[in-house]
């Protein structure tokens, strides 16, 4: 159940996270599209293993409008092991960035590795995408090495 802030504006949606079902495949799909360059995209037999393996955790994003409508608006993939937990990745549609849904996204996904007893949340970035790191330090990541051709 959510509370809703009668003076929230149309503007300001409420942000929900829940895990990934196989019908979920098609919005994967597009943020796949639309968020990552040809060479970066996932396959559709990729998408629907990570949904339906026991060692990876898919998150959706989903935008709660007030008015009845709910549209997925996110994606994380993360892969769980022993010890630590590797964000693979995290995709916002270009129309709901600076909604705050990749920070909710982020935040679900830390929270589940500490969830797991697992204190390390690793990710790759891309080194010449500086926005980017800067964005994942504000979260308190720090780099550890560089890889040659990421």
């Amino acid at each position: 159940m959510n509370h809703r802030n009668p003076e929230r504006s149309a503007a300001s949606p409420i942000i929900t996270v829940r895990s990934a079902v196989s019908e979920d495949r098609h919005f994967m799909i597009k943020s796949e599209i639309e968020c990552f360059a040809e060479h970066r995209r996932s396959t559709t037999r990729s998408i629907l293993h990570s949904i339906k393996s026991s060692n990876q955790q898919v998150l959706i994003a989903e935008l709660d409008w007030g008015n009845g409508t709910t549209e997925s608006a996110g994606v994380a993939v993360a892969f769980i092991y022993k010890r630590s937990l590797r964000l693979y990745s995290l995709a916002v549609l270009p129309q709901f960035r600076r909604l705050s849904v990749g920070e909710t996204l982020l935040q679900a996904t830390i929270s589940l590795s500490m969830g797991l007893g697992n204190k390390r949340v690793t990710l790759e970035a891309d080194a010449t995408n500086h926005s980017l790191i800067q964005w994942y330090q504000k979260f308190g990541f720090e780099i550890s090495r560089i890889l040659l051709d990421y």
